[in-house]
């Protein structure tokens, strides 16, 4: 409602009173116009109205006549200028959905400059304790600890098991890159010893053990090359 006043308010003072005064201003000015082009303004000349230098009247009454609402707009909570903040949730299937489709349109991009160089390019979908079966008791604490913190109301558990869940349904999928990736998510799910030491990084036992799994692609592709 300030804003609506706001604007009718400036609109009549701009047909009523600057306007006119404008056109005086320059009126008078012409009849005072010296005849040599080389005209020197003396922009010093000022005078002082509520400690305030005005150095033209019409710059005085702009004042006069706004002054009223720019105090009533600092005394009110109206944001004429400033753009609405609008919060977007998204539930955990969005966000997974287009982290997935990032992630993958990244696997695209490294494939084609693997193909480039011609070289063999195998994506490997780590292991991941939150989209695994905890086998230990050290593995159901971490889990507990994880699905108790949340954000937008979803547990960071959701978020990751719906991220894995879209991104090996997408590769699945994908013509270029279906033939090229191993889902190592769950090597360790019926393991009785310890591999991870947080919910997503293992320790020296489970790193020596996805090498030989990677060693073993890495091999078999070399002698498939002979």
């Amino acid at each position: 409602m300030i804003n609506f006043l706001f604007n009718i308010y400036l609109k009549l003072v701009l047909v009523t009173i600057f306007i006119p005064l404008s056109v005086f201003i320059n009126v008078f000015s012409l009849r005072k116009k010296n005849n040599n082009n080389f005209i020197k303004n003396n922009y010093t000349k000022s005078f002082k109205i509520f400690k305030i230098n005005f150095y033209s009247l019409l710059s005085f009454f702009i004042y006069l006549f706004v002054f009223p609402f720019v105090k009533l707009l600092q005394n009110s909570n109206l944001q004429i200028f400033k753009p609405k903040k609008i919060n977007i949730r998204q539930t955990p299937k969005q966000i997974a959905s287009l982290v997935a489709y990032r992630t993958i349109n990244n696997l695209r991009l490294i494939n084609k400059i693997s193909d480039i160089n011609n070289s063999k390019y195998t994506f490997v979908i780590q292991p991941l304790l939150l989209v695994s079966e905890a086998s230990t008791d050290l593995d159901k604490k971490l889990i507990k600890h994880i699905s108790n913190q949340q954000y937008d109301g979803f547990s960071y558990q959701t978020y990751i098991r719906e991220f894995y869940k879209y991104l090996k349904e997408s590769i699945s999928q994908d013509e270029e890159l279906k033939d090229k990736f191993k889902d190592f998510s769950k090597i360790f799910s019926n393991i009785k010893d310890q591999r991870f030491v947080d919910p997503v990084h293992f320790g020296n036992q489970g790193q020596f053990e996805c090498a030989k799994l990677i060693s073993k692609i890495i091999i078999d592709e070399e002698k498939n090359l002979k």
